[in-house]
């Protein structure tokens, strides 16, 4: 005979929660290895409870109780090792308005742990429950890891179901993260790597570290950023601008907001981080007796993007990166992929795309004529900055 014990990568109590009464379930539970999570009800779910209360000895059982043990076990939802590394020994309810996006981040925290690599949830529900935006549900799930360890948690996330789009723009300073396609999870993911705006971003990604808290995702612990460092992330998100072109006014009142919510003391955060340059005109907006005197130049994963039209955002950027990686990036950028123009929510049709980039490559040499008959605009970023960075990767995704 076994002793019993629950076992997940997340679960949630759905007793008496609107997506639980909709659909008889009790208890939502994913499991150890790869698959879908296990929706539980009546009897069944009882016994999987009894288990994050047990170990519970199976002696005395009915033979239909031992049997579904032994499914719990196959499924990857139990198991006789009261050691487990995954034990659950409590079960809440969701606290997000989607309890399907709690088990995405209880999973994304659990495949990470598993993996060694130390992730950092950013932007999404955490900033409503921060108290640094309104809106608290968020239809993707991002989290910030260090460069080297990409192709790890891919690699692993990949099992679950979902899988990398590929870019032209991977291994640039133009990538600052890579999407992952949802699955069956039906999530999509942003694996970030660096953040536009903060020109050492492993060394932010360090300092972040130093003071996350701890939140729980169906049961699991994910790492967030400490408020502060936080509304600066978020901002530069909300304020990162789109090439060759101004942000938009929504986005920049949500981006000063942010930076309202989280009070005078973000300034000196930004500054930490790296990102005071880029956020300069938002923190004197928010707090009118910030003084960039001593302002650093702006970031070149920001500065290419701050052109004054959309080709001479492109010039900018080819500019950035390595000789080896120019020919792709310039080919991505003036002729886009199947994949590219889909996200967008463009037509697909190939008699369309064809029109629509060469009206792309039209309306970037017109721009950029203009651009060259205009005065030289001063330079933001340094000539021995900029020489510095001529031949390292920028890119996003």
């Amino acid at each position: 005979m076994s002793q019993w014990v629950a076992i997940s990568y997340g679960a949630l109590d759905l007793r008496g929660t609107p997506s639980g009464d909709a659909s008889g379930t009790e208890v939502a539970v994913t499991p150890v290895f790869p698959g879908e999570p296990v929706l539980l009800s009546g009897e069944v779910a009882d016994l999987w409870r009894s288990l994050v209360a047990g170990p519970v000895d199976d002696v005395g059982l009915s033979l239909s109780a031992r049997e579904l043990l032994v499914g719990f076990e196959e499924y990857g939802i139990a198991s006789r090792d009261g050691e487990h590394p995954d034990r659950v020994v409590s079960l809440d309810a969701p606290w997000l308005s989607s309890p399907t996006h709690e088990l995405v981040y209880a999973l994304v925290a659990k495949v990470a742990q598993h993996a060694a690599v130390d992730a950092v949830f950013i932007k999404g529900p955490v900033l409503h429950a921060q108290g640094l935006r309104d809106r608290e549900h968020s239809g993707d799930v991002d989290v910030w890891i260090a460069n080297e360890c990409q192709v790890v948690l891919i690699a692993a996330l990949s099992e679950w179901g979902w899988t990398a789009i590929p870019s032209d723009l991977t291994g640039t300073l133009l990538a600052h993260a890579t999407t992952l396609a949802p699955g069956r999870f039906g999530c999509e993911l942003d694996i970030h790597h660096a953040f536009p705006g903060i020109g050492d971003s492993a060394g932010a990604l360090a300092i972040v570290r130093q003071s996350t808290t701890r939140v729980s995702f169906a049961g699991v612990d994910g790492s967030v950023p400490a408020r502060n460092q936080h509304a600066v992330i978020a901002a530069l998100h909300e304020l990162r601008p789109p090439p060759g072109r101004p942000v938009a006014m929504n986005r920049r009142a949500a981006g000063e907001a942010i930076l309202s919510q989280a009070g005078a003391s973000v300034v000196d955060t930004a500054r930490a981080l790296g990102a005071e340059a880029a956020l300069s005109a938002s923190l004197g907006a928010a707090f009118p007796g910030f003084g960039n005197e001593s302002m650093a130049p702006l970031p070149p994963n920001w500065w290419w993007r701050t052109a004054p039209t959309v080709a001479a955002a492109y010039v900018r950027a080819v500019r950035l990166v390595s000789w080896t990686d120019k020919p792709r990036v310039a080919r991505a950028l003036l002729w886009p992929s199947r994949a590219y123009v889909l996200r967008a929510g463009g037509n697909t049709g190939s008699t369309s795309r064809r029109s629509s980039r060469l009206r792309r490559i039209a309306r970037g040499v017109r721009q950029w004529s203009t651009v060259r008959r205009q005065a030289k605009p001063a330079r933001v970023v340094p000539d021995r900055f900029e020489k510095s960075v001529s031949d390292a990767s920028i890119g996003e995704n």
